[in-house]
């Protein structure tokens, strides 16, 4: 199975914020949307063919922070990261609009 969540920070005793980076599969027909040559993973531990298949469009990932409640657990982190994830795959997965240049929003998205 791919990687879906990366943690870019160090967790030590206590818990808090939690830096990760989020990878999502992008659907066939939306990948020349996402695509950008060169572009790569923040994170530096990324091998060359995920750094490939990011640049390619194939997968896409979005750096975002888990902010654990007071008291959370190991366990709550890690349902609050699958959570997130699971809410920006369905957004790349189901989002039919192109953010390309042009498209704006005046109460409703227009792809240009």
């Amino acid at each position: 199975m791919a990687k879906r969540i990366i943690l870019l920070n160090k967790l030590d005793n206590t818990i808090g914020p939690v830096k990760i980076a989020l990878w999502a599969d992008v659907p066939v027909n939306r990948q020349a949307a996402f695509a950008s040559p060169g572009l790569k993973s923040v994170w530096a531990g990324a091998s060359q063919a995920e750094n490939d298949a990011i640049a390619a469009g194939q997968v896409t990932e979005l750096v975002t922070w888990v902010l654990p409640t007071f008291n959370a657990t190991i366990q709550d982190l890690s349902q609050l990261a699958q959570d997130k994830w699971q809410q920006f795959q369905d957004q790349i997965t189901n989002n039919t609009i192109m953010f390309k240049p042009g498209t704006y929003f005046d109460g409703t998205w227009h792809p240009s």
